[in-house]
Parts: structure tokens; C-alpha cells; sequence
């Protein structure tokens, strides 16, 4: 989830315009694992963060 919470960041400041495109890789090593459960946390974040801006 730090991916997300940094570009929040970066949006805030200034550094990084819309619009924002997101995209997820999931079941690499020492990442996130591949299933819906771990997918759905990360949209939840996602929307949580941006709203309907990505």
C-alpha cells in the first residue's frame, strides 16, 4: 500500500497532475499477494485516497 500512500503524497505537493492511472502487480515476490481479497484492499485504499480521480 506505500505505493499508494506516496503518490497521494505527491499529488498533494504538487509533483504529480492528474489524471492518475493506477495499475497493480500482484504474486511477485515480496510483494502483495494474487488473490481477490488482497485486490479488493488495494482498490478500498485506492478509492479511499483518490475518491473517483484515478
Amino acid at each position: 500500500m506505500g505505493h499508494l500512500y506516496n503518490l497521494k503524497h505527491f499529488v498533494e505537493r504538487g509533483l504529480v497532475n492528474g489524471p492518475i492511472f493506477l495499475q497493480f502487480v500482484l504474486g511477485i515476490l515480496g510483494g502483495i499477494g494474487a488473490d481477490p481479497e488482497n485486490l479488493m484492499h488495494m482498490k478500498r485504499i485506492a478509492d479511499k485516497l483518490f475518491g473517483s480521480s484515478y
